[in-house]
């Protein structure tokens, strides 16, 4: 699996980067970008850098030091995002095993949270999952796969997970996969 940076990642980084230069008024940006990416991702080269944390962590360095903040939350929350993601797809493909409606998505992570002793704050719109700490997240996303693999192994011997795969029910009780659906909006915010 290839974790070098997409484009639209690098992109986003020479522009974040010259943004922080400017606003640190840095004369050697060879040594500061060199600096960000072996303090913040631990790698010496661009090239090196992860998609995933490695990336978040730097590019919130990088808003920290350009003073945008905006950016800095969005990038502070990256794995929390990544996992509601895996979460709502998960749930998504559970309630279509199961012959349900997807857009209760929301209210059965909910139902899963309650069940698991997690303390879900009370559903109050779209925006509920804002208030899931990381841990908890995490723990609904292994109950929800778990509970997704028993289904599909039970009714079609298929083990794989593959994020962003729906599933659908054909009248002689086998499954078939649906590519691009609709997403489930789902997202988080970090709780002290």
């Amino acid at each position: 699996m290839d974790t070098s940076l997409t484009r639209p990642q690098l992109a986003l980084f020479w522009r974040k980067f010259a943004a922080a230069c400017s606003a640190q008024g840095f004369a050697d940006r060879e040594a500061y970008r060199h600096a960000v990416l072996r303090e913040e991702g631990g790698v010496e080269h661009l090239a090196d850098l992860d998609r995933t944390g490695g990336f978040d962590r730097v590019m919130l360095r990088l808003c920290i030091d350009a003073g945008d903040w905006q950016g800095a939350s969005h990038f502070e929350t990256g794995t929390e995002r990544r996992i509601a993601e895996l979460c709502a797809d998960c749930a998504t493909q559970l309630l279509q095993l199961a012959g349900a409606d997807e857009t209760s998505a929301l209210a059965y992570i909910g139902g899963i949270l309650r069940q698991a002793r997690l303390d879900p704050p009370s559903p109050c719109g779209g925006d509920w999952w804002l208030d899931v700490p990381e841990g908890h997240a995490v723990k609904v996303f292994q109950i929800l796969d778990t509970h997704r693999r028993r289904l599909l192994r039970a009714a079609d011997g298929l083990k794989t997970y593959v994020h962003g795969r729906r599933w659908e029910r054909l009248s002689d009780g086998t499954l078939r996969h649906i590519d691009a659906p609709p997403p489930v909006p789902v997202r988080f915010r970090v709780v002290a």
